[in-house]
């Protein structure tokens, strides 16, 4: 988005218009609500024209940075979680069914132990979805929590019960898995009213799926005009979601995203990060995600080396093909390397074009090649003439073309990973295959 402007040197109206247009397909792309976009362009227009960015030195920079700056100011500081000191502090969970509510409490409850070093319980309230109250117990178990049902039998809820129950007890944090609905209605609402009016809990959490865009915007007003909301957890952040919702809910409900569901297990659970945030949706490039994928591959390398396969290079310019096709076992698939060039400055509208299931099938091609050549040749690719190609690509089902195109590749690979190497601080090769390996990158 901002390549083609870091060429001029000041920039026109023009240049300013088309990159506001630009941008403003970027937000609507990353799951940002239409009617926060409108208004997030007006007031970036603005800001620009104030600063009088066509006569700037730098405006390039400039621009980023007020941009920047913006989405930051609508997305807040990080907010901590306050526990009342000696007394029982009551968290109630609100929001739609699929969002992830349950699985955030088992997630909350684990952050508060571990994190707070406090005792959490776990408490059922959910009278419409029945495995959702075994669910939590499952929960409080995996993370050693307390558990407690308000369900009772009848479908209708014991908060008295709840209320003696919990006086009689040392738990400091209570955590409230409420009812969810596929869809907000008067019903729910209602329900969640009484309860919460009954409890008055110390923070009434909104979980909001990250991935919902537009909706997010309308379950986040229906609830926040029902309930007094204290903050929001956003959920599926991991991956490559680009995390527009966050922009959405925070501009509507004006209060703070407490934390960020950054996978499935119950310790993916991080206090906000709006520079997280704020990167993932301007395409600059997503640091967590990035060392995620790299773990992800270093836990597949160490489960082949107990099997006998390891990367025995130590360093970049000692890297054979022996060591590239242990990585490419360990690859799955070309998700992976999606993935990892997504999570990159400029990832998304690099991968723009690059058909996945292209780039899996040459992963698939490649390692045939690879596996249809001795230990000697893949140590010593020099050694490789027209005769040894065509049979390699005869063992393979692929073409002498495809052979030269990894033997290409191979080369060009051991130069970007000098450049990954640096970019993780290692002194040693990254365990790491380039995107640009199986099409990433506009290298065909």
């Amino acid at each position: 988005m901002l390549n083609s402007l870091r060429k001029k040197g000041k920039l026109t109206k023009e240049d300013i218009d088309k990159f506001l247009k630009n941008l403003k397909m970027v937000l609507l792309a990353s799951d940002v609500g239409f009617d926060v976009v409108r208004v997030f362009i007006k007031d970036v227009r603005k800001k620009l024209e104030e600063a009088n960015i066509e006569k700037s030195i730098s405006p390039v920079d400039q621009l980023t940075k007020i941009v920047y700056d913006e989405m930051r100011e609508i997305l807040g500081q990080p907010v901590p979680l306050k526990l009342k000191p000696g007394k029982l502090t009551q968290i109630l969970l609100v929001g739609l069914q699929g969002s992830g509510k349950t699985t955030t409490a088992g997630k909350l409850a684990y952050y508060i132990k571990k994190k707070l070093r406090k005792s959490p319980i776990l408490v059922a309230a959910d009278t419409y979805r029945p495995a959702a109250a075994q669910q939590l117990r499952t929960l409080a178990n995996e993370v050693d929590a307390g558990f407690y049902s308000m369900v009772k039998e009848d479908g209708t809820l014991d908060i008295d019960g709840y209320k003696k129950f919990i006086r009689g007890t040392l738990y400091d944090v209570a955590i409230i898995d409420s009812a969810g609905r596929m869809h907000v209605d008067e019903e729910l609402m209602e329900e969640i009213k009484q309860l919460h009016e009954a409890l008055q809990p110390d923070y009434v959490f909104l979980v909001a799926d990250a991935m919902l865009g537009q909706e997010a915007v309308d379950i986040a007003d229906a609830f926040h005009k029902a309930l007094p909301i204290s903050g929001v957890i956003l959920t599926k952040v991991d991956g490559d979601t680009r995390g527009g919702a966050a922009l959405s809910l925070r501009y509507v409900t004006g209060v703070p995203i407490y934390f960020m569901g950054m996978g499935e297990k119950v310790d993916a659970l991080e206090p906000f990060d709006p520079d997280e945030i704020s990167a993932r949706i301007l395409d600059l490039g997503s640091a967590k995600a990035f060392m995620e994928r790299i773990k992800e591959l270093e836990k597949k390398l160490k489960e082949l080396e107990r099997k006998g396969k390891k990367v025995k290079a130590e360093k970049i310019e000692d890297f054979t093909l022996e060591d590239l096709l242990v990585q490419f076992e360990a690859i799955s698939d070309g998700d992976f390397v999606g993935g990892l060039l997504s999570s990159l400055p400029g990832g998304r509208q690099m991968m723009q074009g690059v058909d996945e299931e292209e780039m899996n099938t040459r992963l698939k091609h490649f390692k045939a090649i690879l596996q249809s050549m001795t230990p000697y040749e893949r140590k010593h690719p020099e050694v490789l003439d027209a005769s040894r190609k065509r049979r390699i690509a005869a063992g393979s089902g692929t073409s002498v073309q495809e052979v030269n195109q990894l033997l290409k590749q191979y080369k060009q690979m051991k130069k970007a990973m000098k450049t990954l190497s640096k970019m993780m601080k290692r002194g040693r090769f990254p365990s790491v295959i380039p995107p640009s390996f199986l099409g990433g990158g506009g290298i065909k």
